[in-house]
């Protein structure tokens, strides 16, 4: 369900549904740190759980709320790349990162074997929302928001 509300995030184009779609990522990512903890019988991850829910779950999406109300904010994120584009390249980072921790999903007798092809999905997801979303900054934070090698990209675009 993490990997899915990445997805989610993906394609999602107002600020208040990023907001609540990055609050249930947490409530998911909190739910299954506490059913690993219950699996594996490793209660500290109990409190890993309860802090997530707290601060990802509760306290960030209020801030982020309050912010967007003080700075009146209130237009679409304008992407750089199209919806399905968008989704294509996320089936890919979740292909490459499959591919990338197989050999460590092959050694691994635990449980969480499958969790950091996940994991690191859903980064990588998240660094390319990063760079998807670029156009949402102010002109001149634009060209440094992103690496060096997609500048010409910006300049094509825009």
């Amino acid at each position: 369900m993490v990997l899915l509300s990445a997805f989610g995030m993906l394609v999602q184009r107002r600020i208040y549904g990023l907001i609540h779609l990055f609050a249930w990522q947490g409530l998911f990512l909190s739910v299954s740190t506490a059913i690993v903890g219950y699996a594996a019988g490793r209660h500290h991850l109990y409190i890993s759980s309860v802090l997530t829910l707290i601060l990802k779950v509760i306290l960030l999406p209020y801030i982020l709320n309050v912010l967007i109300r003080k700075l009146k904010i209130s237009k679409e994120i304008e992407t750089v790349v199209n919806v399905p584009l968008t989704m294509l390249i996320g089936i890919a980072l979740v292909i490459f990162s499959y591919s990338l921790t197989a050999p460590v999903r092959e050694m691994s007798t635990l449980v969480t074997r499958s969790i950091l092809a996940i994991a690191l999905a859903t980064v990588m997801i998240g660094l390319f929302l990063q760079w998807k979303t670029v156009s949402f900054l102010p002109q001149q934070a634009q060209p440094t928001a992103c690496p060096l090698w997609l500048n010409w990209v910006w300049q094509l675009t825009y």
